[in-house]
């Protein structure tokens, strides 16, 4: 856990043996831990040291409890990201924005390398570094007055004046219940499909389960449907597929995913979501068992592939 993160309140118990068609077990009502210091990138940022980025470009982070959003701004206009955030990690991934800034009609993706391949942050004067996975820095973020006004003609902004909705919320995520071992990154590449308790809202059939592939290098796709799309191209290019390409991040004390929402085009996976409000996963006897923020489980996976 990062230097001066909040201590999460403690672990709740577990009944053992685990049967996978237990209950599943309920989460603290009230929260988990203490507010989140991942509440601390919301606001208005000027971008500096960013390899790719011109100089003045602006950033606009929200930060909410069941989904969060970053907006670049450019003399295209604005480019909008999915986002999710722990107390050390984070993720983000192209979810839209202004047309001129993808070449308007024709789908040209705009490449922000300094924020899709981010997946860490720490403290930086008044402002902050985003990191890669080694803990290189990509981009530093300082405090930026007022809101950046978009070239005209490019249309107006998606994202609100950044804020944090309902703060509450927004809280380190509960520990795993005693006697649980956390999933590594390693331990959930691969293809799982959901089994026990609510594993009906994913299921068509029997034989025609709702699947989630996660892949070594940090991505993630649901019921072989491409996590990419393009208007104008049957194949995508290398720099489509990266950007529409959906991201996670595990270290085995937490988990991160983006929204599948707007992934891809013609695909509408049976997929529940439960990767959006995942924050903890647990190893229990081959199966992941997935808890939210306040240590309530989602659900539960077996290995398919």
């Amino acid at each position: 856990m990062a230097e001066g993160a909040p201590t999460p309140s403690a672990s709740p118990a577990v009944s053992a043996p685990f049967n996978v068609d237990d209950p599943l077990l309920p989460g603290d009502p009230v929260g988990a831990g203490e507010q989140s210091r991942a509440v601390g990138l919301a606001g208005f940022w000027q971008v500096s040291d960013a390899e790719g980025e011109l100089p003045g470009a602006y950033v606009g982070i929200g930060i909410g409890p069941d989904g969060s959003g970053v907006e670049v701004f450019r003399d295209c206009g604005s480019i909008s990201f999915d986002f999710a955030a722990s107390e050390e990690h984070l993720v983000a991934h192209l979810s839209g924005g202004s047309g001129f800034c993808f070449g308007d009609t024709t789908m040209v993706v705009p490449s922000v390398p300094w924020l899709t391949a981010a997946r860490g942050y720490r403290a930086s004067g008044a402002g902050w570094e985003l990191t890669d996975e080694g803990g290189r820095m990509l981009a530093r973020l300082d405090p930026a007055e007022g809101r950046p006004e978009l070239p005209e003609g490019t249309g107006p902004s998606p994202l609100p004046v950044p804020t944090v909705l309902d703060p509450e919320r927004v809280r380190v995520a509960a520990p795993l219940a005693a006697g649980l071992e956390a999933a590594s990154a390693d331990d959930l590449v691969g293809t799982w499909t959901p089994v026990g308790p609510g594993a009906d809202l994913a299921l068509v059939a029997d034989a025609d389960r709702a699947t989630i592939t996660f892949t070594a290098d940090g991505h993630y796709s649901f019921d072989d449907c491409a996590s990419f799309g393009s208007a104008t191209t049957d194949e995508p290019t290398p720099e489509q597929a990266e950007a529409f390409a959906l991201v996670w991040s595990g270290d085995g004390d937490g988990f991160l995913a983006t929204s599948y929402a707007r992934s891809a085009i013609g695909c509408s996976p049976r997929w529940p979501a439960w990767e959006t409000r995942t924050t903890t996963i647990a190893l229990d006897e081959g199966y992941l068992r997935l808890f939210d923020r306040a240590g309530a489980e989602l659900g539960r996976l077996e290995r398919v592939g």
